[in-house]
C-alpha cells in the first residue's frame, strides 16, 4: 500500500493550499478503492 500512496506523491495538486483538508494522495487513494469496491453513483 505504501509503494501505491508514493506513487500519487508525483501528481501535482492545483489546489489552494488554505483550503485543502486532504492530501491529493489521500483523495485518490479513495477513488481507486471506490471503483475497485463497485461503486455506481455518490
Amino acid at each position: 500500500m505504501n509503494s501505491l500512496l508514493k506513487s500519487f506523491e508525483d501528481i501535482d495538486a492545483p489546489r489552494i493550499e488554505r483550503t485543502t483538508k486532504y492530501p491529493i494522495k489521500e483523495i485518490f487513494f479513495l477513488i481507486l478503492a471506490a471503483v475497485i469496491c463497485g461503486v455506481q453513483s455518490w
